[in-house]
């Protein structure tokens, strides 16, 4: 009998700019901000090549929810490796709390 694999581990390519905004948005929800994003916007995505690695950055803002009638937006900067997709940098600024 052959055995299903699962002590392998799958690394994720990055590919496109798509593949890195969803690994970001993965990142936001899971480990951020659990059940808490109203909403996610990427203002730039852009491929980094460097003499050690390359990389995708990410900028963009995160709508989460902080209360039952209040918001806050958090500008954000992300840094993903491209061969493992592994978040290699993360960078937050909160704006003032706003009412929905």
């Amino acid at each position: 009998m052959g055995e299903t694999g699962d002590n392998s581990v799958e690394q994720l390519r990055i590919r496109d700019a798509n593949d890195a905004k969803a690994v970001a948005y993965s990142h936001l929800e899971m480990q951020l901000y659990p059940s808490k994003i109203l909403g996610v916007s990427f203002a730039r995505v852009w491929y980094s090549e460097g003499v050690r690695r390359d990389i995708w950055e990410l900028e963009g803002r995160v709508k989460v929810k902080v209360g039952l009638l209040r918001t806050r937006r958090k500008h954000f900067r992300l840094q993903i490796d491209p061969a493992s997709g592994n978040i290699l940098g993360f960078d937050q600024q909160s704006s003032p709390l706003q009412r929905t």
